[in-house]
């Protein structure tokens, strides 16, 4: 849902959406954009950038595509080499140098 190229690319404020978005997937799929507005004290303008910045057309498209990974994060079968953590540890380390931890 967050390619690596769109993670870079990410200012301060990103990073907090992002990260308050990936820690709260089932509660976000169900917010309004002011409720997630309030919970991370940014306008619904600073949510709909970031929406339009990863793609998405608007928040109620970005809330369908959190909706979609989380069911099929729900139904994921491991798979037996490392790519998945490869994928976690690529993460760890474009937030590590964003100076988040």
């Amino acid at each position: 849902m967050f390619s690596y190229e769109q993670l870079e690319k990410y200012n301060e404020t990103d990073v907090e959406i992002y990260r308050y978005v990936i820690n709260n997937m089932d509660r976000v799929g169900y917010m309004s954009i002011r409720e997630l507005a309030h919970e991370l004290h940014v306008s619904t303008s600073t949510i709909l950038r970031f929406c339009l910045k990863n793609g998405f057309e608007g928040y109620r498209d970005f809330k369908r595509a959190l909706k979609s990974e989380q069911q099929q994060l729900s139904t994921y079968e491991p798979k037996s080499d490392v790519s998945e953590l490869a994928h976690f540890f690529c993460k760890k380390l474009i937030l590590a140098r964003m100076n988040v931890s």
